[in-house]
């Protein structure tokens, strides 16, 4: 397949999923397209190999480790998004040694501006539970979009308020969700899913869109920009945004990094020894104990 056929779908990806700029994406666009003229190949063919050969040319022609880094963002990024789409399977990713550079670190809101975005939600009609339940969803558990828009009402563990949440490759981890998120989860679920579903489409999505299907990614993205609106914040966003906050939020509350590397599904944890066995109710405990919301009385 060549990367043409897929351009709309990875500029959707980059806009909705991880909130770049268009100056970004166009920047990614021009180095995943000067990586594929390069090398003369197809999505299938990329490997590790033919990157690491292509950074080592450009290491011989004197380009700065900063662009090159930057070509190596965006082919991980591009990698993400064929896996995403199961048009690769897993790819070996570690074996891309990685470009040192200081880098930016992740766009993050502040408890407060995360506190006063979502009290602004609402929680009247069908169409504010379902908003403020996917919200309050993604930073009570820091799940991916992709993950957020693929949850099944079979994945909410209601005994334990743990959600299973099906991550790249189809990997799955536990990741516990305290009371006043599952709350409005429940809320919406119980009260206003109804409105949403429509008897010709009988899945088993928990956020639907209008016409009784699993909302898309671009769904959550245009709601989450009228949301903004509403706040009164100064603020540009994107739902990965709620990802980066969760971590962020529970690195400075006082988490184990570890923890918080298990409850983002981070791959590096499937490699590495020392995380394979966090018991899931030391899990539970962390999380409750350090996420800023779940203080909320």
């Amino acid at each position: 397949m060549k990367i043409d056929h897929l351009i709309d779908q990875y500029i959707y990806y980059l806009r909705v999923e991880k909130g770049f700029s268009q100056n970004s994406i166009a920047n990614y666009l021009f180095d995943i397209t000067h990586f594929f003229e390069e090398n003369k190949i197809d999505v299938q063919e990329i490997s590790p190999d033919i990157i690491i050969n292509y950074f080592i040319i450009l290491m011989d022609l004197g380009i700065s480790e900063r662009t090159i880094a930057r070509k190596r963002a965006a082919l991980h990024s591009l990698i993400n998004f064929l896996e995403n789409e199961e048009i690769l399977s897993y790819f070996e990713w570690d074996l891309i040694p990685n470009i040192k550079y200081k880098n930016k670190l992740p766009h993050v809101i502040s408890i407060e501006e995360m506190d006063k975005l979502l009290n602004s939600i609402g929680n009247e009609t069908p169409l504010e539970k379902r908003n403020r339940a996917i919200f309050e969803f993604l930073y009570a558990t820091g799940a991916r979009i992709s993950e957020a828009v693929n949850l099944q009402l079979d994945d909410i563990i209601a005994s334990e308020k743990l959600i299973k949440i099906r991550g790249k490759g189809n990997k799955e981890r536990l990741v516990p969700i305290f009371d006043y998120a599952y709350d409005f989860l429940i809320n919406y679920i119980q009260n206003s899913r109804i409105y949403f579903k429509k008897e010709e489409n009988k899945n088993s999505y928990v956020f639907l869109n209008r016409y009784g299907n699993k909302i898309s990614r671009v769904g959550i993205w245009k709601s989450l920009q009228k949301i903004i609106l509403k706040s009164g914040l100064d603020i540009e966003i994107s739902p990965h945004t709620f990802r980066h906050s969760f971590a962020t939020h529970m690195l400075e509350g006082g988490a184990n990094l570890r923890i918080i590397q298990e409850l983002l599904g981070h791959k590096s944890i499937n490699t590495t020894q020392i995380y394979v066995n966090i018991d899931v109710r030391y899990l539970i405990e962390e999380h409750r104990m350090h996420h800023p919301r779940n203080k909320i009385n």
